[in-house]
């Protein structure tokens, strides 16, 4: 009777904690990175006497975190891949939207209606009055090309902005993790479930991975470590700063982030948002920069090759001058030769400085469609391409980033159905465990009462 008695009461304990976690689960099915709980238990070791082997009932054993450490590592790499994709669509998409190409007066528009003018001259060489149409175009044509420029500029300080932002980001982030760590090594040498605490470990993970690549492993001490590339970040209850890191280089700023101890670069860093970023001004931007400057400079020079040789509409006619500005090496230099503007007398169109003669002009027009651009494209189609790759660049990050959102939300579902909280598996459970817990409390009623008529008896 003692050992009913004893399984009674070992059991309603049992049933105690087996309530207990559901009502923890119940309670926390809204908070985020909170795993379900569940009571491990096994049967107790039998014992034995001259009649044989007794069972003694159940033991508690733990009480376990749900979570699979796999879909956790998956998780995490589309997290960070959704991070790199994300910032990288949205600047991309910012960028294209600042060109206002499709505007009726963007840039290829007064390209083409640059040539049109000189083509407007080439049939009234001897009128002013296209000349300073001409003019106009052409410094709208400048003003174009700069404000290209400056979209790209701009687009690169909005960058290492971004960039700037993001160390003391992470660096909060790592001393959580730096202290829930000793925590969680702390409760558990003492014998202690940390679940909640681990649960707030793996949620900061989560955020960290978004950042860029990140990976824990668990040290033969119990102690974990968290990578971020291949650099530790978090070794135990210490973890490293990040800083910002700004210089200038070719005329440009940048915004690097580095270690603060070593003063290098995170290695290996292959995703997350400071790869986007980094991507999107270190590639990027840098195509682009280097196509408008290229644009500008090829057009200021095969226009002004041109001009030189042409006759204006002064009296008597003047030859050997430029229309753009010269030896420019990129579009910020790019501009109307200071002896042009506001002088649209001044523009050749005339090969012999005879009246009609518009020969000169013809030539401009003829340049239209001539291969100036590495002997491969004309400047339209130059500038045609250049827009085709941006659209092309956007795009393809827009699909990524919503490919890999998709990806991270089926990966994120896989995963809640381990850890995640059901309402209706939990309150099928509160009812079991509750009618466990009577039965058990019945054993120990039954074994008392047994006890009672022994007593009497005796």
């Amino acid at each position: 009777m003692l050992n009913m008695l004893h399984i009674g009461m070992k059991s309603i304990l049992l049933n105690q904690q087996h309530l207990n976690a559901t009502s923890q689960n119940i309670a926390n099915m809204d908070t985020d990175g909170y795993s379900r709980q569940r009571v491990i238990q096994e049967s107790s070791a039998p014992i034995q006497d001259a009649l044989g082997y007794y069972g003694t009932g159940a033991d508690l054993v733990r009480i376990e975190r749900m979570r699979d450490i796999h879909l956790d590592e998956k998780y995490r790499e589309e997290s960070s891949q959704h991070g790199s994709w994300n910032k990288l669509s949205t600047r991309l998409e910012e960028f294209e939207t600042s060109l206002n190409e499709t505007d009726d007066n963007g840039l290829s528009e007064t390209l083409d209606e640059f040539w049109n003018a000189w083509d407007a001259i080439a049939d009234n060489p001897d009128d002013i009055t296209y000349r300073q149409e001409l003019l106009n175009t052409a410094e709208m044509l400048v003003t174009k090309i700069h404000d290209f420029d400056t979209a790209v500029k701009d687009m690169r300080k909005t960058v290492n902005d971004d960039l700037a932002q993001i160390p003391d980001k992470i660096n909060a982030i790592s001393e959580q993790l730096a202290r829930l760590n000793k925590q969680i090594y702390t409760t558990e040498q003492e014998g202690r479930p940390a679940n909640d605490l681990r649960d707030k470990f793996d949620l900061l993970i989560d955020e960290l991975s978004q950042y860029g690549d990140v990976t824990v492993t668990t040290r033969s001490d119990s102690t974990m470590v968290v990578y971020l590339g291949s650099d530790e970040i978090v070794k135990h209850d210490h973890f490293r700063e990040l800083v910002v890191q700004e210089y200038e280089q070719d005329g440009q700023d940048f915004t690097n982030i580095i270690w603060k101890d070593t003063r290098e670069q995170i290695s290996a860093l292959h995703n997350g948002e400071i790869q986007g970023l980094m991507k999107m001004r270190d590639e990027y931007l840098v195509d682009y920069q280097n196509r408008i400057d290229n644009l500008a400079v090829n057009l200021s020079n095969s226009v002004n090759l041109v001009h030189y040789y042409g006759y204006d509409l002064s009296d008597p006619p003047v030859d050997s001058r430029y229309f753009f500005s010269t030896g420019i090496t990129s579009a910020e230099e790019f501009n109307l030769h200071s002896g042009i503007i506001d002088h649209p007398e001044r523009i050749s169109a005339s090969q012999e400085g005879e009246q009609g003669d518009n020969r000169t002009a013809l030539a401009m027009v003829d340049l239209r469609e001539s291969l100036s651009m590495n002997g491969e494209q004309s400047f339209n189609s130059y500038l045609a391409s250049t827009f085709g790759k941006i659209g092309r660049d956007s795009l393809d990050a827009q699909n990524r980033k919503d490919l890999s959102s998709a990806t991270l939300e089926q990966t994120d579902n896989f995963r809640e159905s381990v850890k995640g909280v059901s309402m209706d598996e939990e309150s099928a459970n509160l009812i079991k465990f509750q009618k466990t817990y009577q039965a058990a409390a019945k054993i120990v009623s039954v074994a008392d009462e047994l006890l009672q008529t022994i007593i009497a008896m005796v």
